[in-house]
């Protein structure tokens, strides 16, 4: 299980076993960089995650609309995460800033 706090200085988190461990971490994460209004953006089991930031001269655009994905491989995450980003913030250029994919946890039957 992982989550993702939604503000520019991002909270992430992989490797929890609960949807409410993660999430709690990653808020946490979030805050340490001195965020005030932290939120969860995205969770996710079993999956790969992607953000798209919009920047302006290589640096984070504040008011732009961040993307935040989830599908079956990082390459996919990260491709919809992209072409999202630059589909709602036409004015500026976009970057996957950061990428991962839970681990898989296996249940003996």
């Amino acid at each position: 299980m992982g989550s993702l706090g939604l503000e520019r200085n991002y909270g992430v988190t992989t490797g929890k076993l609960s949807k409410a461990e993660a999430e709690s971490d990653a808020l946490a994460r979030c805050a340490k960089h001195g965020e005030k209004n932290c939120k969860i953006g995205l969770s996710y089991f079993n999956q790969c995650v992607a953000i798209g930031e919009p920047q302006i001269d290589g640096k984070p655009n504040l008011v732009g609309d961040v993307q935040f994905y989830g599908s079956a491989s990082v390459e996919k995450a990260s491709a919809a995460a992209q072409a999202a980003c630059e589909r709602d913030n036409p004015e500026n250029s976009c970057k996957v800033v950061y990428k991962a994919c839970t681990e898989q946890i296996f249940k003996y039957f």
